[in-house]
């Protein structure tokens, strides 16, 4: 019995039980799933040209079971191994777009910044066609998440204040990105830009609400901060933002000590090192 013939007589047996209402797929749990697709997946795979379609359908099914697992990396390479080039069928951009989206996000819940930004660039080729809304908002989500993982500061915190204003998603949800605007803005390397970047985040009055408003306010309005004043924005971070740099600080750190520097450059004309020091708050 060849494969195709193995595959046809396990689906007549699945219709069949499911046909009798003795089969119940609701109530098979994740692993007999994983089970079952992995072993079909393998059965398929040596036929791969001829069960293409097949086995993509497969691999999408067994990437949403280890999803529902919370095991994003291994979903994510599932849905990696589909083959989205083959020159024996038809895909559609769309569904490329897709699966594109899909990878992005999951490798984002762990942190596979680096890796995530490969698939971005693949479907920013495609995005434009797109007329998906929840497909985009995904994609403009991850954008900014990858922009703000990779440090692009400045750049993430426009997307994510785009993202604030898009009516689609839920109040909760633009609240998160306004949220991640202003952070973003605030750890910005000082200069022109980011003044420029602060000034939009403070005019938008939903921001006086945020948790982080009152260093927004002060980095906006150029005023030295105090490290006894950092410690509720600190808190609202992500863990990237908190990481060591070479030289033992932190992103945050780094931005917190550009700003007083600038901020003090506009109050005094000459000052001490010691002074200096007292004022940033260095021993």
């Amino acid at each position: 019995m060849d494969i195709t013939q193995r595959l046809q007589q396990c689906w007549d047996q699945l219709r069949f039980r499911i046909s009798k209402r003795t089969f119940n797929v609701s109530l098979i749990n994740n692993e007999v799933k994983k089970q079952v697709l992995t072993f079909a997946v393998e059965l398929a795979q040596p036929r791969s040209v001829s069960f293409e379609e097949q086995l993509s359908q497969l691999r999408e099914n067994l990437a949403k079971v280890y999803e529902d697992e919370e095991d994003y990396l291994e979903a994510a390479k599932i849905l990696q191994s589909i083959q989205l080039d083959s020159g024996h069928r038809s895909i559609s951009d769309e569904y490329k777009l897709g699966i594109y989206v899909q990878i992005m996000r999951l490798l984002l819940e762990v942190n596979e910044a680096v890796s995530a930004d490969t698939y971005l660039n693949r479907a920013a080729l495609l995005i434009h066609n797109s007329n998906d809304l929840f497909l985009n908002l995904t994609f403009k989500l991850c954008q900014a998440r990858i922009l703000d993982a990779k440090r692009r500061f400045l750049e993430a915190a426009t997307k994510y204040h785009e993202l604030s204003y898009e009516t689609p998603t839920d109040e909760s949800d633009r609240l998160r990105c306004l949220m991640s605007a202003v952070q973003c803005a605030v750890l910005a390397g000082a200069g022109p830009q980011r003044s420029r970047s602060l000034d939009t985040r403070y005019e938008d009055e939903r921001t006086h609400h945020l948790a982080p408003f009152p260093i927004l306010e002060k980095t906006y309005l150029d005023r030295v901060i105090r490290q006894n004043e950092v410690a509720e924005f600190f808190a609202t971070l992500q863990p990237h933002h908190c990481a060591l740099l070479a030289d033992g600080t932190t992103v945050f750190d780094r931005a917190i000590l550009e700003h007083n520097l600038l901020s003090a450059s506009k109050i005094y004309n000459n000052i001490t090192f010691d002074e200096l020091a007292a004022l940033l708050c260095f021993e």
